[in-house]
């Protein structure tokens, strides 16, 4: 689907990069709410080791916009 779009995109405003990030921390304090489906350890250290990167890659498409 994101191929899609990217494709679409390409044809409207010319070549576009897509940089996709999952499986985010949807809120700060995970014991406020009942989701049991959400593993909040988990998610928090996937936060802390793997979003530091995905944000550099993020900087670095935007500096290259400009």
């Amino acid at each position: 689907m994101l191929e899609r779009y990217k494709n679409t995109l390409e044809r409207f405003v010319g070549p576009t990069k897509v940089i996709t990030y999952g499986n985010t921390l949807q809120v700060d304090d995970y014991s406020k709410f009942d989701w049991t489906v959400f593993n909040p350890d988990e998610k928090k250290a996937r936060h802390e080791t793997v979003f530091p990167v995905k944000l550099k890659e993020a900087y670095k498409l935007g500096a290259e916009l400009v």
